[in-house]
């Protein structure tokens, strides 16, 4: 005959709150995954869309600490999975320049023409913009989509 062991009144084994325990953690870990974070807005110029450049995000976390995104003509720009944080945000806009050509160059070994992006219309903007030291424009990446709007003045 086996022999049950009781509990004196306000005494709990650990072996009871094990699996409500894991499946509390369980739910509360998946809760949170699968939002994806992404950042996303426009660059204004004195009040004016800049249709075209690059938005920098300098993050203070996680492993991708800079990411880039492409201004387009009506001025959007999008950041996809940003560590969450505090970022610093840099805008450049760069002058035309014509599409390599095509073929793999001789001395370099590459094909110059892989991974040229058309960058836009070119619009000069202050130099202050360009570095995360003087840019003053920051922002703090929160779980889920925000919009963040950059406005930039002469």
């Amino acid at each position: 005959m086996r022999r049950v062991q009781r509990y004196p009144r306000g005494l709990v084994s650990a072996g009871r709150w094990i699996r409500p325990g894991a499946t509390s953690l369980l739910v509360l870990f998946f809760a949170g995954c699968g939002k994806p974070v992404r950042v996303d807005g426009r660059v204004l110029l004195d009040g004016k869309p800049l249709p075209g450049g690059r938005v920098t995000f300098l993050c203070d976390g996680g492993l991708r600490p800079a990411l880039c995104s492409p201004i387009r003509e009506n001025g959007e720009y999008a950041i996809q999975d940003p560590p969450l944080g505090r970022a610093r945000v840099t805008v450049e806009t760069f002058k035309q320049e014509p599409r390599p050509k095509l073929g793999i160059d001789p001395q370099a070994g590459i094909d110059p023409s892989v991974g040229w992006e058309d960058a836009g219309p070119y619009v000069p903007i202050p130099a202050r913009y360009r570095s995360p030291k003087t840019s003053g424009i920051e922002c703090m990446i929160a779980p889920g989509t925000q919009t963040f709007d950059i406005v930039l003045t002469k």
